[in-house]
């Protein structure tokens, strides 16, 4: 961390403060991956979760209505 301060510090400069607002883009959730990229509304953040199955790494999409692959409308049973 001191490292990090250090070089900061030479970057920037010791009074230059970075506002969060300034870093990360509050109107989009972005979930990725090297592979995959997912975009989500902020607000709708809830629909997104990460878990194990059987010691595999997941990203889940809760699929409520209006699903589409590619611009196809797409039904999930």
């Amino acid at each position: 961390l001191s490292t990090f301060t250090q070089r900061y510090d030479e970057a920037l400069g010791p009074d230059l403060e970075l506002s969060p607002r300034n870093l990360v883009n509050a109107r989009a959730l972005e979930v990725a991956t090297p592979d995959v990229t997912v975009k989500v509304t902020p607000e709708r953040g809830d629909l997104v979760e990460t878990r194990v199955i059987d010691g595999v790494r997941y990203i889940l999409i809760r699929a409520e209505e209006g699903v589409q692959v590619i611009g196809i409308d797409i039904h999930i049973s």
